[in-house]
């Protein structure tokens, strides 16, 4: 007899876990490798990507007292047909759950898992997909930009194999999707260059002290060639940066706003209101006389007052910059202006979604479909797409 461990006994285990993790989700205790240890378990499959969404889906709520009510009344009937075909040892729990809403969440996942050990029985209580309604898909954005000299040229980075012939282009390389400057930090001379990305476009740069700055859609960053006594750029839209260490100061200008730093990894949103999350070392944040100091996974927002406060998931911030989309409760207007500015389109809402929160995890290099896909299988929402614009619906 072999120690491998029974693949229903392993299935159990696994919604034990699933359970485990969603539970810490919903009561925000997850930590950073037990997110990661859930999203692996969501991308796992389809349903259990439905299932983590409408577990986790705010407007659920009365679906979820429906399966506490449903589950009372048969879980010994459904715990006495498990016990007759596997070892049944549930983990022990140090303390009771908080709430009805995380013990739905719990006992729903077990008794998806004790569905799996049956499969085949009833095929019949498979959900139906539902798809987006669509005349044409919309691809996503791509690694493109422009890049303004001193003297007002411009050159078209998507079209421009090589960069050359300029005294400011001598000092650049080019490859696939970024460009890199010589190093050099001090010279007489005054030249700034502009990198700006378009809707749907995003680009990486190497400064000329090793400092890395990636730039999300319809952004821009102005930087010197040769930075003197400070190192100081100027930023529109989204960028994340990763700063060199050095006794000289790093200076971000966004907006009224000012970022001071000496060597980190910090993003800033400044589409609307200057938003500045930090993820390792420490930053200034100045607006007018007022300054706060920012620690590693806060976030600074620079209002009409500077407010600091703490993220839950801080990578979530920046996910965009490693290629993904991640929201976790976030409402859907947030969730369409982000995919409007990385697939180009126009949103319009029929209807009102002023409280609609939804989770999701999906790539940046997907086609619009598949990410609203993922959105409307909670089955509180519905999208239509027509050429470049899409429609939210109830």
């Amino acid at each position: 007899m072999n120690g491998d461990i029974p693949d229903n006994n392993r299935d159990l285990n696994d919604a034990w876990r699933a359970a485990e993790l969603i539970t810490k989700f919903i009561q925000h205790e997850i930590s950073e490798a037990e997110q990661r240890e859930l999203d692996a378990w969501r991308k796992k499959s389809d349903s259990n990507e439905r299932l983590f969404l409408e577990l986790t889906d705010e407007h659920n709520v009365e679906k979820a007292k429906l399966w506490m009510q449903d589950i009372e009344k048969q879980r010994e009937k459904v715990l006495a047909s498990v016990k007759q075909k596997i070892k049944f040892n549930p983990p022990r729990r140090s303390s009771p759950l908080r709430s009805w809403w995380v013990a739905a969440a719990v006992l729903a996942i077990i008794v998806t898992g004790v569905w799996y050990y049956n499969k085949g029985v009833d095929e019949n209580i498979k959900e139906k997909e539902s798809f987006v309604v669509k005349s044409q898909d919309i691809p996503p954005g791509t690694n493109t930009a422009t890049l303004q000299l001193s003297d007002g040229s411009v050159i078209d980075l998507a079209k421009t194999k090589s960069i050359d012939g300029k005294f400011e282009t001598r000092l650049i390389t080019k490859t696939d999707g970024a460009i890199q400057y010589s190093d050099s930090l001090t010279s007489a001379d005054d030249s700034y260059n502009t990198l700006t990305t378009p809707a749907g476009g995003q680009y990486m740069i190497v400064l000329g002290d090793g400092s890395k700055a990636w730039l999300n859609a319809g952004s821009s960053l102005r930087y010197p060639l040769f930075f003197k006594k400070q190192r100081t750029v100027e930023a529109t839209g989204e960028v994340y940066f990763e700063v060199e260490k050095s006794k000289v100061p790093f200076i971000v200008k966004v907006k009224d706003a000012e970022i001071e730093v000496l060597g980190t990894h910090f993003n800033i949103d400044a589409y609307k209101t200057v938003h500045t999350t930090l993820l390792e070392g420490s930053v200034r944040l100045s607006r007018n006389k007022e300054m706060q100091i920012l620690k590693p996974g806060e976030m600074g927002t620079a209002g009409e007052k500077i407010n600091v406060k703490k993220l839950e998931y801080p990578d979530d911030v920046m996910a965009w910059k490693n290629g993904e989309f991640r929201f976790a409760r976030t409402p859907i207007k947030d969730i369409m202006e982000q995919l409007a500015r990385w697939y180009r389109i126009e949103v319009s809402y029929e209807g009102s979604f002023d409280n609609a929160m939804f989770s999701v995890t999906a790539k940046r290099n997907e086609n619009i479909s598949t990410i609203l896909n993922n959105i409307q299988k909670t089955g509180h929402i519905h999208f239509r797409i027509e050429g470049m614009h899409v429609t939210v619906l109830p």
